[in-house]
């Protein structure tokens, strides 16, 4: 049986998350996603459940941030490709090109 407390006579810290679900993994318990889900059988997928696990319970359940510079370089391709003209085909935009010299031209 399993020690709630120490030598000292303080709560001993929880069981680690990772450990937890390496457990579960060699047990066959371990399930990926909810416990209706399929059983795992990768070894690396049960340590990164357990490690997620554990992020969740330090964090409070937060999602790990992405790298800013290339999220938001990727928003901005999108935004050009539906507001922009980085959508059009070059011969499209040559055309516009051309209409807009002409207008240039007869002011």
């Amino acid at each position: 049986m399993k020690k709630h407390h120490d030598e000292k006579g303080r709560h001993a810290p929880a069981q680690s998350k990772i450990a937890k679900s390496m457990r579960e993994y060699k047990e066959g318990k371990l399930h990926s996603g909810s416990k209706h889900g399929p059983v795992v059988h990768s070894r690396a997928q049960a340590l990164a459940i357990g490690e997620s696990e554990e992020r969740k319970a330090k964090h409070g359940g937060k999602k790990k941030h992405h790298n800013g510079a290339k999220h938001h370089e990727k928003k901005m391709h999108e935004h050009k490709k539906h507001h922009g003209k980085h959508h059009l085909s070059a011969k499209k935009r040559e055309h516009e090109h051309m209409e807009k010299k002409k207008r240039h031209e007869k002011e």
